[in-house]
């Protein structure tokens, strides 16, 4: 996969975790190129810039946004986030 197409995937990413729940959270992320496992990682605030109401991330919650993550990188080619039991793989 192309950096460039690695990187859009990881926009459309990042989008989603700035309004998940119908929030405006502010997001960052970086793309490692740097090494042969090429990955990003996100930082999110999660005060809403415009509500100041705090986003509070439950398991229910967890995995309905990783499973929204997972469904962005699957339609972009991208391989999805490990379980926690195989993270160390």
């Amino acid at each position: 996969m192309r950096i460039e197409e690695f990187a859009a995937c990881m926009v459309a990413v990042n989008r989603f975790i700035a309004t998940y729940g119908g929030g405006h959270y502010q997001t960052i992320h970086a793309v490692h190129v740097n090494t042969d496992n090429l990955h990003a990682h996100f930082v999110v605030n999660n005060i809403d810039i415009f509500t100041g109401a705090r986003f509070d991330l439950d398991m229910r919650a967890f995995y309905e946004l990783r499973e929204g993550v997972d469904a962005i990188l699957q339609k972009h080619g991208v391989k999805g986030l490990k379980d926690k039991k195989n993270a160390a793989a």
